[in-house]
């Protein structure tokens, strides 16, 4: 019996230990600017000025929460993602 309860605790207070801490999901302005610099939208579609800004903003919009992509989504005006759409 105690070494259920011992468990039970055990396994309460990992789990208060891994769902009390939250990450900074807001992204700043200086980092919204660094990642729209090179991008541009024309008809609707996300323009990029070559294939490495395309490369490099693939990889830092896959880490973003999904908060963080619809932030990133309203930078560019004229833009909509079927992403946040749907």
């Amino acid at each position: 019996m105690k070494f259920l309860n011992f468990k039970l605790v055990f396994i309460l207070v990992i789990a208060a230990f891994c769902f009390s801490c939250k990450k900074n999901q807001s992204l700043e302005a200086n980092d919204l600017d660094e990642l729209n610099e090179d991008i541009t939208v024309s008809n609707g579609m996300l323009v990029f000025k070559n294939s490495d800004v395309l490369k490099s903003t693939i990889r830092q919009i896959s880490s973003f929460s999904p908060e963080q992509y619809k932030q990133w989504v309203k930078s560019h005006p004229g833009f909509d993602s079927y992403k946040v759409v749907f």
